[in-house]
């Protein structure tokens, strides 16, 4: 964003102040110090605020951090806000959840007005720049409370302008961390970051950007180019700054993401993590992408908040390892939402949701789905946005053996034996004659079982006989 009064430059004076924690995200303690000592690390993902907290590390800001608000340097660490998607480069302490950081940079993924709002549809959506944009409960909102607050215009001349941060999914959408309402917009201001697409250089320059179904021509004939000189390719990053002519974003620069952003790319053999949704998942142990990044699983990775039977195309994860041949080798997997599986028959449908066990299942435009019919079972992987599941696959489901529900458990009641799901809509009545298994799949004693469950944070798998309520298994899943 180039809309200088958003942003705070630094004085030769002024040091950089700690802040308290002010967001969810993570409950890392505020890192402390005066310099960067640890193991050297770099990362990408959504922010909270406090110092600096990225995948659930607290990076101190320094007086010596080198901030970089979308191409303005010298920035004050206020400027960076909850929700913001941001590189760091520094270090990590032996404790894993603090370090320091010696360079930070956060870029918007688009800036300019909106021509599309639905709030009705799971989850809700809304376009700018020819940017399908989806938000859900994660997502932080500043100058306004949700969706509702926005109007569509013509793009041009009319329409809520807006600053959106995000990450892209394995389909090219934009899923939102951050949306916040500008009051106004000046000349070259439109902003636009993609992949290049449908490159013509026949006297045109132009690329497309987007998710292949909805795109935004981008005209940089006569744009400057940083570096200067660079070429433009089809799959290369670039962010393009300029204004909308007749449904057109006319460049006056384009930038090579990938050349400019070179410190923050990790070297061979140093940590490094990062966060995004997976696409080209090729089975466990295998190998996905993050963001373009090449990620390697091995039997020996480490999951968190999920199982390796949640790994899939669309899914949110943080990958931590380090690079070892151009390969981000993971060492620890942690899923970003919280994970629901199911495996049921459906007994109603349509073509934006589906009922199984009682519940009610979001189909979003990028769901993987196999197609519905009623009676039939199905196997649905996804997450819980704020009451609402929205599934991210959908599958045929086993021919036999048992239904079942995985997700957080959410209410939990020893005396009566009973667990709660997804906010009380599910109740599961563990009673007599069940097995109880741990996070290893070995069988334990109903006693430790309970003694594992923590409402809130405990991931728990419940089978049940099919076609009935009548719980046979419950296995702790994290």
């Amino acid at each position: 964003m180039t809309n200088m009064n958003h942003l705070k430059i630094v004085t030769v004076f002024l040091l950089s102040m700690l802040l308290a924690a002010c967001g969810g995200g993570s409950d890392a303690p505020p890192a402390t110090g005066t310099t960067a000592t640890g193991t050297s690390v770099k990362a990408s993902g959504v922010m909270t605020k406090g110092s600096v907290i990225v995948n659930g590390v607290s990076f101190a800001v320094l007086p010596a951090t080198a901030i970089r608000v979308d191409d303005t340097t010298g920035v004050l660490e206020d400027n960076l806000k909850n929700g913001m998607v941001v590189r760091v480069r520094g270090n990590r302490n032996d404790d894993g959840l603090t370090g320091a950081a010696d360079a930070v940079e956060t870029e918007n993924e688009v800036q300019g007005r909106v021509t599309s709002v639905d709030t009705v549809v799971n989850p809700q959506t809304f376009i700018v720049l020819g940017q399908t944009i989806y938000v859900d409960a994660q997502t932080v909102y500043a100058n306004l409370v949700n969706l509702a607050g926005l109007t569509a215009g013509n793009g041009t001349t009319t329409g809520s302008i807006v600053e959106v941060h995000g990450l892209r999914d394995s389909a090219g959408n934009l899923r939102a961390s951050r949306v916040e309402l500008l009051g106004a917009l000046g000349a070259n201001e439109m902003e636009l970051k993609g992949v290049a697409a449908n490159l013509n250089v026949n006297g045109a320059d132009t690329i497309t950007i987007g998710n292949g179904t909805l795109d935004m021509v981008v005209n940089f004939n006569t744009a400057s180019r940083e570096p200067a000189g660079a070429a433009i390719n089809n799959g290369d990053l670039v962010e393009v700054k300029g204004n909308l002519v007749g449904g057109v974003l006319v460049a006056t620069l384009i930038q090579r993401e990938d050349l400019e952003d070179a410190e923050f790319e990790p070297n061979e053999g140093q940590e490094f993590e990062v966060e995004g949704f997976m696409a080209g998942f090729s089975g466990h142990p295998g190998s996905f992408t993050i963001n373009g990044r090449n990620v390697q699983t091995t039997a020996a990775t480490i999951f968190r908040s999920g199982s390796e039977e949640d790994l899939g195309n669309g899914t949110k994860v943080e990958a931590e390892g380090h690079l070892s041949g151009g390969v981000l080798a993971a060492r620890k997997i942690t899923f970003k939402n919280k994970r629901v599986e199911i495996q049921a028959t459906a007994t109603a449908n349509t073509a934006t949701s589906v009922t199984v066990m009682g519940l009610n299942v979001a189909i979003a435009p990028f769901t993987d789905n196999v197609g519905i019919t009623n009676g039939q079972r199905y196997r649905i992987k996804g997450f819980d946005d704020g009451g609402t599941i929205i599934a991210e696959r959908i599958v045929n489901g086993s021919g036999g053996g048992d239904d079942w529900l995985k997700a957080l458990v959410t209410a939990e009641d020893e005396g009566a034996k009973t667990l709660g799901f997804l906010g009380g809509s599910v109740t599961a009545n563990l009673g007599t004659n069940l097995v109880f298994k741990d996070a290893g799949n070995n069988a334990i004693t109903e006693t430790a079982f309970y003694s594992g469950v923590t409402a809130g944070s405990t991931l728990v798998k419940v089978k049940f006989n099919a076609g009935t309520f009548i719980v046979n298994e419950a296995s702790l899943e994290d």
